[in-house]
């Protein structure tokens, strides 16, 4: 991530907004907005084209599809994946493949089971430690219903619905009561490897790219994961450091890689307010409007699969 000096130098520059943004997330997985306000807000801030990559599920697409097709906005539909490789663990964002597709549907039902895993995991361990109060799991499904994709977030606006949680202990909720870092977890099975994961997305007609290589610290596997497969990475990112950009760039061109790149939920598409210079109302998650994201040439290379 960039320090708040730099990320005042970088975000104050003059740029040309971009058409697409190609990662996001909405309440079907870690971004607790809406689908119709994710879509709207992406307008309003300038966006003419969406990817929609919600983690490990596709739950979403149906009304993603509908949504954007109502506002005129041009999509593609996608989701995150996680994945391991040299023993490290990866995000992957992968685009346009085939839904119905049993391989497909299987790494769907791992991502699904090992999210279900941790959520339900903490929210029993809550309950014996008391921290958790009056309300079960069974209860929290059925708030979330038509998402799989369960994360502490749900469990939390599902306690705000029934009354058991104030909406102002939110975050101290999750902090203090739902993930506290001395309350470890017993082991479930790991991500699939990554090499799985792009080859089961080709095997379904779709394409699969490294996201964000700064998060992390993992700018030094792009070219391992180039050779393991990936048809693309994603450049214009706010977790990038400046400085990795001409790198991409370049690893991008001379393998003929597809360019992605988005917001990764940050900025106003989750309701934050616009990164000001200068002013104390940004948040960890402001950004300029449609600094990032990819330029309508890149957009359509990937919708168009202009690069095969």
């Amino acid at each position: 991530m960039l320090d708040q000096q730099t990320k005042e130098a970088f975000y104050a520059r003059d740029y040309e907004p971009m058409f697409g943004n190609l990662h996001f997330h909405t309440e079907h997985s870690d971004n607790m907005r809406s689908i119709e306000t994710v879509v709207k807000r992406a307008k309003e801030e300038g966006y003419k084209g969406l990817g929609i990559t919600d983690h490990d599920t596709i739950t979403g697409w149906g009304e993603f599809s509908e949504i954007c097709k109502q506002e005129k906005m041009e999509f593609i539909l996608g989701a995150e994946f996680y994945g391991r490789a040299f023993d490290v663990p990866f995000h992957l964002v992968s685009y346009d493949f085939d839904p119905e597709n049993e391989r497909v549907k299987a790494l769907l039902q791992d991502g699904k089971e090992r999210e279900q895993y941790k959520t339900r995991t903490r929210f029993e361990l809550g309950v014996q430690r008391g921290t958790i109060k009056g309300i079960t799991w069974e209860e929290i499904v059925e708030y979330n219903k038509g998402i799989n994709f369960l994360y502490h977030a749900h469990v939390s606006r599902a306690m705000i619905a029934k009354g058991v949680l104030d909406p102002k202990d939110r975050a101290k909720f999750r902090e203090e009561n739902f993930v506290p870092k001395n309350v470890p977890i017993p082991p479930f099975r790991k991500a699939p490897d990554v090499k799985d994961v792009i080859e089961i997305v080709k095997s379904a007609g779709g394409v699969t790219f490294m996201a964000h290589p700064s998060y992390q610290d993992r700018e030094e596997y792009m070219k391992p994961l180039i050779e393991l497969g990936v048809r693309g990475i994603e450049l214009w990112h706010p977790s990038n450091r400046p400085e990795i950009y001409e790198e991409i760039q370049e690893l991008i061109e001379k393998n003929r890689l597809y360019t992605g790149g988005g917001t990764d939920h940050h900025g106003y598409m989750e309701g934050q307010p616009f990164y000001e210079p200068g002013s104390e109302k940004n948040g960890a998650r402001s950004v300029p409007r449609a600094m990032f994201g990819v330029t309508e040439e890149h957009f359509r290379q990937l919708k168009e699969r202009a690069l095969g």
